[in-house]
């Protein structure tokens, strides 16, 4: 296998997407980069990121390919749990407290921010439309998200996801339970319960 086969197999291997850094970690020069960026072999999707020219783009798993340590929550998380059908046209991702959140692109991700005691409980992996894995709160983190008083998540969404989600045969009570527990949020939660259940 040549060196141009090679690296479009690695990008293919790792989802699609490359960081710059992961490339030369696996013997490839940013030299090599540019010249296999200049014979068209490779798209520059973002600086210091590649992806291969049939590349669907893919704005969720390339945005946590760029922000690793976001998790995608709220109302782009009720969307990827079939609890809403509204698409998303800006992405809710979570990243940790103090969290250097200056070179996010705010037309594109909407910031929120955990302390590191909530930050990444809960989290899970799913696939989305393009059967990408990518990272998300779980539907009963999610529930309980909407429901803090800095969500600001419109209520009859809330509802919504609500009734979409107690007629679940995989819904986990105890989760829920706990996670607003954590998140102090059990009473908002106990009171849509004691209506759907």
């Amino acid at each position: 296998m040549n060196e141009r086969q090679d690296i479009v197999q690695l990008i293919r291997d790792n989802g699609g997407i490359i960081r710059a850094g992961d490339a030369v970690e696996k013997g490839f020069s940013y030299e090599y980069l540019r010249r296999a960026l200049r014979r068209g072999e490779i798209t520059q999707w973002d600086r210091g990121f590649y992806t291969l020219p049939d590349f669907l783009d893919d704005d969720m798993f390339l945005l946590q390919a760029r922000y690793s340590r976001g998790i995608y929550s709220h109302t782009t998380a009720l969307y990827l749990h079939e609890l809403s059908d509204r698409t998303p046209l800006i992405y809710d991702m979570t990243f940790p407290a103090r969290y250097n959140a200056h070179r996010i692109e705010k037309q594109l991700v909407r910031s929120r921010f955990d302390s590191l005691k909530f930050y990444g409980k809960y989290r899970e992996t799913v696939k989305n439309l393009f059967e990408r894995e990518i990272t998300v709160y779980s539907a009963e983190r999610t529930l309980c998200d909407i429901l803090r008083s800095n969500a600001k998540v419109d209520s009859s969404l809330v509802s919504d996801a609500y009734k979409r989600w107690a007629t679940r045969p995989e819904k986990s009570i105890l989760a829920i339970t706990e996670c607003a527990r954590l998140l102090g949020v059990a009473d908002k939660v106990r009171s849509y319960l004691e209506v759907l259940l």
